[in-house]
């Protein structure tokens, strides 16, 4: 163990310090007696809990709804075919009747083709202008139930975006189509 003398000087340090904090322990119990209370305006007393109603929520803006955004069709054509088959008319009617309403909005045409190896330059030609004549067909159509040229952007895809791989003939059947959707201009 260690034993430490205090000095004379050392003493009276210690004491200050004690007469201080009993100084303050005092006087800090005095001052909390002494300050104005304030009131907590954020809890309501009694009289105003009982008066007090529910604010009333904010009213609900209902943005107009867009029919269009979701509306699409798929126009699908026989192997090397550019002619519209006539299965489609109602669906590409369904979607003119809306594209009359909604005269701002674009409508986009992407034609595509189906084939086994487009690797040469010519095969890949043939696609893109096939797919070109086949979304021509149904822009063609589409003007005819009096809808503005100027709304169409025409996009001829050939063989780049397939549905399905080519592999199958069912796959191939999918892959030959024209999707017609809306876009904003």
């Amino acid at each position: 163990m260690i034993k430490y003398k205090l000095t004379k000087k050392g003493k009276i340090v210690i004491l200050m310090l004690c007469a201080f904090i009993i100084f303050f322990i005092a006087l800090g119990g005095s001052i909390n007696n002494n300050v104005p209370k304030y009131d907590d305006y954020s809890k309501p007393s009694n009289d105003e809990q009982q008066q007090a109603t529910t604010p009333e929520p904010p009213p609900v803006i209902v943005e107009e709804e867009e029919p269009w955004k979701d509306q699409r069709v798929a126009v699908f054509f026989e192997a090397n075919m550019t002619s519209l088959n006539k299965q489609f008319y109602d669906a590409l009617n369904g979607f003119s009747d809306i594209a009359l309403q909604y005269d701002n909005i674009g409508i986009q045409v992407e034609g595509n083709c189906a084939t086994l190896f487009p690797t040469n330059q010519k095969q890949k030609s043939i696609n893109y202008n096939l797919s070109l004549l086949r979304a021509q067909a149904i822009v063609d159509y589409m003007k005819s139930r009096g809808i503005s040229s100027e709304r169409f952007t025409v996009i001829a895809n050939g063989s780049d975006k397939p549905l399905k791989d080519n592999s199958s003939l069912e796959n191939r059947k999918l892959n030959r189509r024209v999707d017609v959707f809306f876009v904003n201009r």
